[in-house]
């Protein structure tokens, strides 16, 4: 049987206490950032009028195909399994 003492486990544990941050403080330091917006990019551009209409007629086109009661794999692509 080995005996320790006490001081042995006591005083790591207070350094520890002393050195490391508050538990949790990086997680409301994040949410913060995030609550401040101070490092944000800004607003998102978007798209050009050009491409914007291009990708709606493209998202309008898709309903024109009904969608099939099942899909056989080999009919995406050819050679691949």
């Amino acid at each position: 049987m080995i005996a320790v003492s006490a001081p042995l486990f006591a005083q790591p544990v207070a350094q520890e206490e002393e050195e490391s941050p508050r538990f949790g403080q990086q997680t409301r330091d994040w949410v913060q950032l995030q609550v401040s917006g101070d490092a944000a990019d800004g607003p998102p551009t978007g798209f050009s009028a050009e491409i914007a209409d291009r990708v709606w007629k493209r998202y309008s086109k898709s309903f024109d195909n009904e969608i099939p009661e099942s899909f056989e794999r080999e009919s995406f692509a050819e050679g691949q399994r």
